[in-house]
């Protein structure tokens, strides 16, 4: 009973402990706040993913500038005028807004959002924001003037006004005073594509002088995924992008930098950590043992065949050189005990002198040729002459055929 107390107190402990530990999580994990930024590639409600699958589907080739509005001039457009769109940058100034004037030298631009006001004052209109209790918040498109429009589910209350003034000035930085931005300019022909009750545009098309055509839309959210999926507001926006092969949207203006892989993130820092430079090391000294070790790479080739030769004619080699060296009745002595250990292998090791082991020798041979040869091994262990080691190797090579037995093969 005791031990079972322990293992359910146990158990509760652990699961009050897994409460506590849930509760104080659930405390700090709070929900974050959805990005608002109108990038395409977020899928939240702010987003404008939508907007690209949806002009996608319709056969416009969707690409994605991630350098600095500033290098839009390295663009290549090719033949059909792209229509580039900046949606409610997070990221712009003055240079930006000059930028995307010359662009329209090369495509088409779509501005959105109040925070392009700077780039739209070129094109002599700016966003203004209006009350709540104004008649201008119903948005209505426009079909054949305004006098034929489809009213539209949609309640913002950002308009488009016109804006006077030849130049555009920036004063964002505080210490370079302010700056010339651009030189207004002023539109062929001005086309309402979204305008409130009250008769206010909300998007305006403007044909420019040098060609281009210039969309001005008062509010970013338009393009936004939650206005995709909820409101009819959409497909209007969607009909400015249709006339062109090729949409470009600025994805750096939201924060999207050029994009970068995990194998050049690796090899910059292998290139400039310590620790990377070690690893290089390594490598190397891996890469050194490998070639060392390794197989053969190629065909074998076909070497010389040589002979190699007999013992006997090594035995030979080393008497003639004893003898030369004057050494010879060592080298008759050690013949004579490397014969007799031959053939007494596998039984107790013979010493002492070799004499009267020749003698007792003599008495086991077979043939007349080792008879003599033991004869010849006795003699030079008397007297030794300057031929000795020779005439030993081939005595002692005698009686080692005589006996030794002979394997016959079949």
């Amino acid at each position: 009973m005791r031990a079972r107390i322990e293992i359910i107190l146990a158990l509760a402990l652990v699961i009050a402990l897994a409460i506590l530990a849930g509760t104080m999580g659930a405390r700090h994990n709070r929900t974050a706040p959805p990005d608002a930024r109108r990038s395409t590639f977020l899928t939240g409600p702010y987003g404008a993913r939508g907007y690209a699958e949806v002009l996608t589907r319709l056969g416009v080739k969707i690409d994605r500038f991630r350098q600095r509005t500033a290098m839009l001039g390295q663009l290549r457009t090719g033949q059909d005028r792209p229509l580039l769109v900046v949606l409610s940058p997070e990221l712009f100034d003055g240079s930006d807004a000059r930028a995307l004037t010359e662009f329209t030298a090369r495509g088409d631009l779509l501005l959105a959002g109040s925070s392009t006001a700077a780039a739209m004052r070129c094109f002599g209109y700016t966003v203004d924001v209006r009350g709540a209790d104004d008649d201008s918040i119903a948005l209505h498109r426009v079909l054949r003037g305004v006098q034929e429009s489809e009213s539209l589910t949609w309640s913002r209350d950002r308009i488009l006004v016109q804006r006077s003034g030849e130049t555009v000035e920036d004063s964002s930085s505080l210490a370079a005073g302010r700056s010339r931005v651009c030189k207004v300019q002023h539109p062929l022909r001005v086309d309402s594509l979204l305008v409130t009750a009250g008769g206010r545009p909300a998007a305006l098309r403007l044909d420019m002088k040098n060609g281009a055509v210039v969309t001005l839309v008062a509010d970013g959210m338009l393009f936004s995924n939650q206005t995709m999926q909820e409101s009819d507001v959409g497909l209007a926006t969607v009909r400015v992008a249709l006339p062109y092969r090729r949409v470009i949207f600025d994805e750096f203006v939201h924060g999207f930098g050029p994009s970068g892989s995990l194998f050049h993130s690796a090899l910059d820092w292998a290139l400039k950590s310590p620790w990377g430079w070690f690893g290089w090391q390594l490598a190397g000294v891996a890469l050194i043992a490998l070639l060392a070790g390794a197989v053969r790479f190629g065909a074998p080739r076909t070497l010389i065949d040589r002979k190699r030769r007999s013992p006997l004619e090594h035995v030979r080699a080393l008497a003639t050189a004893l003898a030369a060296a004057r050494g010879g009745d060592v080298a008759v002595d050690l013949m004579i005990r490397g014969l007799r250990r031959r053939l007494s292998a596998g039984t107790p090791p013979v010493r002492g002198e070799v004499r009267p082991w020749l003698e007792s020798l003599a008495a086991n041979v077979k043939t007349d040729r080792s008879r003599n040869a033991v004869q010849t091994l006795l003699n030079l262990t008397r007297h030794a002459s300057p031929d000795s080691a020779l005439r030993a190797a081939n005595a002692v090579e005698d009686v080692w055929q005589d006996l030794t037995p002979s394997t016959t093969t079949r």
